[in-house]
């Protein structure tokens, strides 16, 4: 891991780029993710592009969030024979359950950077599966390219999502991806654990990969900002309130959370539970309360604009992270983690992946061994009877936040990496 100093020079051209798995339509992590950083970075005065590949096939670019998105005009890949042709190929390879190979999507995005990026001095590109559009855009200009990673996808993300990559199509997912790691200039990693699966499996060097932690909005989550309407909107009076905010995947341990929550209402029988979200899990954790005759006590709010979501949390007590043991080496950083830390909540997560790195013990949060229902329920019990401790783990909380998790700070590093590359 290496260390740099920030140079204080010209504003920066800066292509920020998402090939896959990204949505601007959709309230996500990546969005938020995305929109943080966009927004730091243009307060430094750097002018930034966020170019990415929606579902539709549609390129569309973001230069000012806040301004809708702009579709972007492409070349070959736009003109009718091509799609013409790309949609004949795609049916066969449905029908026949060929590879999956990406290449017409890379084709696409290598296209529109080049078409709408050629100006830029550095490209930001998230890694994804089978994407190689930035790579061979960044290659023919010449231009610096910066990979983030999150995850191992290949290894622990897609076998969570029960699709793991098998024979042929692990061994392509493989190369597209050393591929990917050995063209980046410098390999951002969220946190440590992702950069040492980064050196022990794929064999990155470690003078290439650079932590830089996720942060959060301080401003939109000020706590000291009033939400006076949201616990009427909600039907809330005064009780005692647990909250979740994320996307309801397996991963996410929200059904080990309702299990916690039942054992909860014994001690605090006026506590609520709000699930703030929506996923692939939501149908299964809604039957787990009927049938833990817990309607009364959970409420579901569906997936809410991002906006809604620090008035959702200034109604907590504790806000909770309740990853189980199998996901400890799947989402090392998680931002819901910054953002109950920007709003000041007194917090209960599991201790797995990057989370110990950012909490600490009984100072900022509590820790607990994940998967337990008995340690979780009692973290929340205990929290919920002692209105001071929470207030403080709060305090410490938010402070933590504002030294070293804002999107400022997470940016000023990135500023120090793309100079440095650069150089």
């Amino acid at each position: 891991m290496v260390n740099l100093v920030s140079d204080d020079r010209l504003p920066l051209a800066i292509g920020f780029l998402m090939q896959t798995g990204f949505d601007f339509y959709y309230n996500s992590g990546p969005k938020a993710h995305f929109v943080g950083v966009l927004k730091a970075l243009h307060s430094m005065g750097h002018e930034v592009s966020l170019l990415a590949l929606q579902g539709d096939r549609q390129v569309i670019e973001l230069r000012d969030i806040q301004a809708e998105p702009e579709k972007k005009e492409l070349g070959l890949s736009g003109h009718q024979l091509f799609k013409f042709l790309e949609g004949g190929i795609r049916f066969v390879q449905s029908r026949l359950n060929l590879l999956y190979l990406g290449l017409f999507d890379s084709f696409r995005f290598r296209e529109a950077c080049l078409k709408h990026l050629s100006h830029c001095d550095v490209f930001h590109e998230r890694y994804t599966l089978m994407s190689l559009g930035g790579v061979w855009a960044a290659r023919k200009l010449s231009i610096p390219l910066i990979l983030e990673v999150h995850a191992d996808i290949i290894n622990v993300e897609m076998p969570m999502h029960n699709k793991p990559l098998r024979g042929a199509q692990r061994y392509f997912a493989e190369l597209v991806t050393q591929q990917c790691f050995s063209h980046a200039s410098k390999i951002v990693v969220v946190s440590k654990t992702v950069g040492e699966r980064l050196q022990t499996y794929w064999q990155v060097p470690a003078d290439k990969i650079i932590i830089v932690p996720l942060g959060a909005d301080l401003e939109l989550f000020d706590p000291m900002i009033e939400h006076p309407t949201t616990r009427t909107e909600l039907g809330v009076s005064d009780e005692p309130v647990i909250i979740f905010t994320g996307s309801f995947q397996p991963w996410h341990g929200v059904d080990n959370l309702i299990q916690a929550f039942s054992k909860v209402i014994l001690e605090v029988p006026r506590a609520k539970l709000v699930l703030v979200g929506d996923g692939q899990t939501r149908a299964d954790l809604e039957a787990q309360v009927k049938e833990a005759e817990l309607a009364d006590k959970v409420i579901f709010t569906g997936g809410v604009p991002y906006q809604k979501v620090p008035a959702l949390l200034s109604i907590a007590d504790v806000a909770v992270a309740p990853y189980p043991s199998l996901s400890a080496e799947l989402w090392f950083s998680p931002l819901k983690l910054f953002e109950y830390m920007a709003a000041a909540k007194a917090i209960v997560a599991s201790n797995v992946g990057q989370i110990a790195e950012v909490l600490e013990d009984g100072y900022s949060g509590f820790l607990v061994e994940p998967g337990s229902i008995q340690a979780l329920s009692q973290a929340l019990i205990e929290l919920l009877k002692n209105e001071e401790l929470r207030s403080s783990l709060g305090e410490n909380a938010r402070k933590e936040a504002l030294e070293k998790h804002s999107w400022q700070s997470h940016v000023e590093r990135l500023e120090e990496i793309y100079r440095s590359v650069l150089s």
